[in-house]
């Protein structure tokens, strides 16, 4: 079985695409950097720039608190709503049984 080689742009050497990430931007689907230069690289880059990747945990931290207590209604919550009353009906006709049973657990849990 025959393994396809690629070039590594950074280090020369030749290994096989599976030490390449995938990239379907490039010509071959794989990254012009081996895993191992890219690992390097991306360590280098971190050591070089060290606010820029502490602001940008800070920002990112920041945007995930924001999302987590700003409840935002969806904006088709009518449509949403309508959809799950028909769901119910549906429900309730179809098996009056579990249904009944279901509403009778719900407000067991409510009190």
């Amino acid at each position: 079985m025959l393994t396809e080689t690629k070039t590594c742009s950074l280090c020369g050497f030749p290994k096989p695409l599976t030490d390449f990430y995938k990239n379907c931007k490039a010509k071959d689907g794989h990254t012009s950097r081996c895993k191992a230069c890219a690992q390097l690289a991306s360590e280098d880059s971190r050591m070089k720039n060290p606010e820029r990747i502490k602001a940008y945990h800070q920002n990112r931290s920041d945007t995930r608190r924001e999302s987590e207590y700003l409840i935002k209604p969806p904006e088709n919550l009518a449509r949403a709503m309508a959809v799950i009353v028909k769901v119910v009906k549906h429900w309730r006709d179809h098996d009056p049984v579990k249904f009944t049973e279901f509403k009778n657990q719900f407000k067991e849990r409510a009190v």
